[in-house]
């Protein structure tokens, strides 16, 4: 159940409400500094993002375009990265006056995989909320249920052999730890 093509694969475009600020009012979980240097060092989705965003001129810049939006994207990122920290947010050069692609046929995967993961933090009128809503309970619930299998595998010396999994005890439970672990970032410790 890692977030793999599957995830977008199934996404339900219809869901798309055309509201257009996943295009007006985009952000990373990373500097703009930091998307700098990934890009160069060749990172693709770093160099495809600021190829087509352009970072605000200011925080206030981008509160104006929808207020509420900003607030919650600023609440909690503050909560993930601590009350220093203020995100900072890009517009598209390619998003029309109707919200419609300028480049949607050439347009890079950074915007076909949007959103890009269930703990994305969509406008309030984002037709995709209850949809991601939806996909972190199960991921959540995925994790979960592998936190009690690492469990009750630690009961079981290293290295005894699971048959069905083809593994050992061990092998199994530092596969299932490194998935845990790449949930960190969206609170995995505390579920």
């Amino acid at each position: 159940m890692l977030m793999n093509e599957d995830f977008f694969k199934n996404r339900p475009q219809e869901l798309c409400k055309m509201c257009g600020m996943c295009c007006k009012l985009a952000t990373t979980a990373v500097s703009y500094e930091q998307l700098q240097r990934e890009a160069e060092e060749g990172l693709q989705s770093a160099i495809d993002f600021l190829s087509i965003f352009h970072k605000y001129e200011s925080y206030e810049e981008a509160y104006k375009v929808n207020p509420k939006h900003v607030e919650n994207v600023t609440k909690t990122m503050k909560e993930v990265h601590g009350e220093d920290f203020l995100p900072e947010f890009y517009y598209c050069n390619y998003v029309n006056s109707d919200n419609t692609c300028g480049i949607y046929e050439k347009r890079p995967k950074v915007c076909k995989r949007a959103p890009a993961s269930p703990w994305m933090i969509m406008a309030p009128e984002c037709g995709y909320n209850d949809w991601l809503k939806e996909q972190r309970a199960k991921h959540m619930k995925y994790v979960i249920d592998l936190k009690e299998i690492v469990t009750i595998l630690k009961d079981y010396p290293f290295d005894y052999f699971v048959k069905s999994k083809g593994k050992t005890a061990g092998q199994l439970i530092e596969e299932y730890q490194k998935i845990i672990d790449s949930y960190k970032r969206y609170g995995s410790d505390n579920w």
